[in-house]
């Protein structure tokens, strides 16, 4: 977050500085903190990703996930030149505000080369790449168009009307479309049913970023009416106009933020015959009890059934407002997600949704709400892995691979290299019943745990269409490696491993 924060600042200076030159002394003020914290993001990431692979930084840059954290490091450095020229002024400056846009939009680029967008092949990748990527540059423009007309609003006053609002207003204007189509096209690509959009926090906070997108769009659309109208009080109004987009912006990069730290709910086609889960509880007050059923019972969409009941009289809870708020145990890195209840009759609520994602263990909190008090009901699941035929090859001299058996054919090798307790390498590749690569919709999500311990993820990379790597530090034991990736189409394929060094 951090890392695109400084990102768009610098590029959002360079943008302003360059529609509206006047205003280029007056920003240079704010070059090197905004580079300071882009740097500073660059330096966590490689913390935070060294961290959750268990090893030092330098053997962390030995492995495709430094090489990534190198093509990021590349054109911050050759921002860093670029801010230094701008700010010291002199001729060619125009040229060298340009020189700063320029590399801190190569920066976003690798950035998102390296992320989601990245990992599929052929036009598809390079369509994920430049769609998320113009969604960046583009909020950093807009930024940078805003910034510039704030300023303009203080120069007005001080002075007189600034002759370059006009230009600022059709940068802007064109930046928003760009983000807002762009932005649409990700939002659809990532929310697989129109049930999550009502169903699910993640759906939800969409819906609530996407109004205030709106909301932007309808301001953005009358400062510019205004821009070009001569009317009495135009200057103040526009103000006003301006200060209430940059509230409107606040409140959109907050939603986005929050929605980083959710799962992504997917739709899966999970059989209805599977076995559901019944889990059982009552509130610490012991005044309500709560059966909690849950159908099929795997990762990705499930309904759920609860049947609530007075703990003394056993009479159906009836006219309550009850939620269930779902956290994984061994995944602390995924956000809670929240999930409403329909009342049916009988003191039965039931809805349907995405919110089990992984295998493992789940916590359910259960919220009943009724017109006199609210309960909470502590509830615990797990949700098992489907049963998968795994073979194994071995070599003297090499690691062994396992062969994974997925539905229609389709396999999934993996092996640590060098397969010995310390740092291993993690390849795996995804091939259909032909032999030939799978394609990947989106970088897979791996986790590893010891046996008895918590699991954590593991940072990866896109090496193929249906070819991934990772890597980490593994101790002596056995340990249970997942995976999960998303195949073009929106098939979702999972993977339980167990590898004992």
């Amino acid at each position: 977050m951090l890392l695109y924060l400084g990102l768009s600042s610098l590029l959002a200076i360079a943008v302003a500085s360059a529609v509206a030159p006047p205003l280029g002394n007056t920003l240079c003020a704010a070059l090197w903190p905004a580079w300071t914290v882009a740097a500073g993001g660059l330096v966590l990431l490689a913390v935070a990703q060294a961290r959750d692979a268990g090893t030092g930084l330098l053997r962390l840059l030995g492995t495709p996930l430094g090489n990534a954290l190198l093509w990021r490091a590349l054109p911050i450095g050759a921002a860093a030149f670029a801010a230094r020229g701008a700010s010291a002024g002199g001729r060619m400056r125009q040229g060298k505000w340009a020189a700063l846009a320029t590399s801190a939009a190569l920066a976003i680029l690798a950035h998102v080369i390296a992320g989601h967008a990245g990992g599929d092949s052929g036009f598809r990748r390079l369509w994920n790449v430049l769609e998320q990527w113009a969604h960046f540059t583009a909020m950093g423009v807009w930024a940078g168009a805003l910034l510039a007309m704030w300023f303009a609003g203080r120069a007005r006053h001080n002075r007189h009307d600034t002759p370059f609002v006009p230009r600022l207003s059709v940068v802007a204007a064109g930046a928003l479309v760009v983000a807002g189509v762009t932005g649409a096209l990700r939002a659809a690509s990532e929310v697989a049913a129109w049930a999550i959009l009502v169903s699910t926090s993640f759906g939800i906070l969409v819906l609530l970023k996407t109004g205030l997108f709106v909301v932007l769009a309808l301001l953005g659309a009358f400062a510019r009416r205004l821009t070009f109208r001569a009317t009495a009080g135009r200057g103040v109004l526009l103000d006003l106009i301006v200060a209430a987009e940059v509230a409107a912006a606040v409140g959109a990069l907050a939603v986005t933020a929050y929605l980083t730290g959710l799962p992504v709910p997917r739709a899966t086609g999970a059989s209805s015959a599977a076995p559901a889960i019944v889990a059982a509880g009552a509130d610490y007050a012991t005044s309500v009890r709560v059966r909690l059923l849950v159908a099929p019972a795997l990762p990705g969409t499930n309904h759920f059934t609860a049947e609530i009941t007075d703990y003394d009289s056993h009479r159906p809870v009836t006219r309550a407002r009850v939620t269930l708020r779902f956290m994984m145990e061994e995944r602390p890195d995924i956000g809670p997600s929240r999930l409403a209840l329909a009342e049916g009759p009988g003191g039965v609520y039931q809805a349907e949704g995405a919110n089990l994602t992984f295998y493992g263990r789940w916590s359910i909190a259960a919220t009943i709400e009724s017109p006199t008090h609210a309960v909470e009901v502590l509830l615990h699941v797990v949700i098992p892995p489907r049963r998968q035929t795994v073979r194994t090859i071995s070599a003297p001299g090499k690691p062994t691979v396992y062969l994974v058996d997925l539905s229609g054919g389709r396999t999934v090798s993996v092996y640590l290299d060098p397969g010995k307790v310390g740092f291993n390498a993690i390849h795996g590749t995804f091939v259909d019943a032909r032999g030939q690569e799978l394609v990947l919709a989106r970088l897979p999500e791996l986790t590893a745990a010891r046996v008895g311990e918590r699991a954590h993820s593991l940072p990866t990379i896109q090496e193929g269409p249906g070819h991934f790597s990772a890597s980490g530090d593994f101790g002596p034991g056995e340990w249970r490696l997942q995976i999960l990736a998303i195949v073009r189409g929106g098939e979702v394929l999972r993977v339980q491993l167990m590898v004992r060094l």
